[in-house]
């Protein structure tokens, strides 16, 4: 049988998915310009894009540091009717990176707005006074519930801005119960409160260092995690609290502890006795 020629064969057309890959690729090269000539040739084409679509191409722009690219496209996806492919958490994640660095009042209030779908807070709570007013023209209308990463991304912002207050708010009253802390977080708080940091006033910082300790009750934690507390402790100098934390994590946990804290704990204890 003769196999038909190669000319009369139909052309493979590519497919949302294939666009995806490709912008994908040209994204982690942060070649935005060819990412951006294949989005607007799979929309010359007929294919709609869907939430990765976007998501990639404002990853690329705010990995850029192109805030204005990201509000122009956020303003094209409300022109064409694909809002709500923006309400996701991952989406949101990405523009917090955008605007963090160049907008960060406007990166503050998404957090907040997070922050209220996850832990259903009615609008017109502390957080933030923007949900109730906020316009159906606006593509960020309804924001999606915050995770990890949410968190992660304003704390960091936080402690750069040496708001320490704030960020120990947050951890312990929308963290703990909504999202629990990732211990790389609790690790970074104690290195940062301890005495050395100039930034941090002493008394206070010992003072954030308690409110702290009460949560460890509730999640798991590691020998690493009580290394960096204790040592923070012991470096204010507040020996009798750190003793009786140290016992009552190592009990609560099981954990056994590495030796350069228990050598330094035995240190502590002789000179006390």
């Amino acid at each position: 049988m003769e196999r038909p020629s190669l000319a009369h064969q139909p052309a493979i057309q590519p497919q949302l998915v294939t666009y995806n890959i490709l912008i994908h690729t040209a994204a982690m090269a942060r070649d935005i310009l060819t990412a951006q000539r294949l989005y607007h040739s799979m929309l010359a084409k007929g294919i709609r894009a869907d939430e990765y679509t976007y998501t990639t191409l404002l990853h690329c722009m705010a990995a850029m540091g192109d805030d204005h690219g990201v509000d122009d496209m956020l303003t094209h996806i409300q022109r064409d009717g694909n809002a709500h492919l923006l309400q996701n958490t991952v989406t949101w994640n990405v523009l917090l990176t955008c605007y963090y660095p160049a907008h960060p009042e406007k990166a503050d209030n998404m957090f907040h707005r997070m922050c209220d779908a996850l832990t259903g807070r009615t609008m017109g709570s502390e957080c933030t006074e923007t949900t109730e007013t906020a316009e159906k023209d606006d593509p960020l209308h309804a924001a999606p519930p915050a995770d990890g990463t949410t968190f992660q991304l304003h704390l960091d912002q936080l402690l750069d801005r040496h708001d320490y207050d704030t960020a120990v708010q947050i951890v312990l009253e929308t963290m703990v119960p909504f999202c629990p802390p990732p211990l790389a977080l609790y690790h970074r708080l104690f290195d940062t409160l301890k005495p050395s940091n100039a930034l941090v006033d002493r008394a206070h910082g010992l003072t954030l260092l308690h409110q702290l300790v009460p949560s460890l009750k509730m999640i798991d934690i590691t020998p690493v995690t009580l290394d960096t507390l204790i040592h923070a402790l012991l470096d204010h100098g507040d020996t009798v609290f750190a003793l009786e934390t140290f016992v009552q994590l190592c009990q609560q946990h099981n954990i056994t502890p590495h030796q350069p804290l228990l050598d330094r704990l035995h240190t502590v204890i002789q000179r006390m006795s």
